[in-house]
């Protein structure tokens, strides 16, 4: 990790990794 980072880029990161991880229940849910 660098130092410096803008304060935006973890919380985009988050966004997404917690989107991923939605969309993974999400369809788990709809296989069974």
């Amino acid at each position: 990790m660098t130092v410096g980072w803008p304060e935006k880029l973890p919380h985009m990161f988050n966004t997404a990794f917690t989107e991923k991880l939605w969309i993974v229940c999400n369809y788990r849910r709809e296989t069974e």
